[in-house]
């Protein structure tokens, strides 16, 4: 529920870049040459899962794929998210947000439920289908996961995002089932 707020707000602020009918001035969306994937890393519990992903060759978006051999959701699924940025001239990385013990199952229930958390989220990426819990067994594909559909530079710095995701089984012997980390590099503002 707590991420769900967080994108109604984001959305509810996100500054209007299309024309202006005041003054008449045109601002624009991130390009393919502002914003590049550089990166990305992604773990799944072999117990569980066999993860694969595919970078586009334009590097501004990818396909994540998931092959699930035991089902998920019986035992308490959490989920962690962490944006970090390293401006163009700083030599470390700082925490824009970071959202703690989100109930992944809980996500993915107002995701079903909720047609405007759906529009939002499609716009960055393609479900193969509405993913519910329990999760079970077999074939997921997310596809043409793109920063760039959501993205204002002029609201950015230029530099390094990291973007961590990462869902936790909070009960089991084994806690981390799933892990990516996607590097992202603004060129311009």
């Amino acid at each position: 529920m707590k991420l769900v707020q967080v994108l109604l707000i984001c959305t509810a602020l996100k500054p209007n870049y299309g024309q202006s009918s005041w003054n008449g001035e045109i601002s624009r969306k991130a390009t393919l040459a502002d914003i590049k994937i550089l990166r990305v890393n992604m773990y799944g519990e072999p117990y569980y899962m066999r993860v694969g992903h595919e970078v586009n060759p334009n590097r501004s978006h990818f396909d994540i794929h998931v092959q699930l051999n035991r089902e998920l959701g019986s035992n308490y699924l959490i989920m962690n998210i962490k944006l970090r940025s390293k401006p163009e001239d700083s030599k470390s990385f700082v925490t824009l947000f970071e959202l703690k013990r989100l109930d992944f199952c809980g996500f993915l229930t107002e995701y079903k439920d909720n047609s405007m958390l759906r529009s939002m989220i499609r716009k960055s990426m393609q479900l193969s289908h509405i993913i519910v819990c329990p999760l079970r067994t077999g074939n997921f594909s997310i596809r043409n996961i793109s920063v760039t559909e959501n993205l204002y530079p002029e609201n950015l710095q230029k530099g390094l995002y990291k973007f961590f995701v990462e869902i936790v089984e909070a009960t089991g012997e084994i806690a981390k089932i799933f892990a990516m980390q996607v590097t992202t590099a603004l060129y311009c503002c």
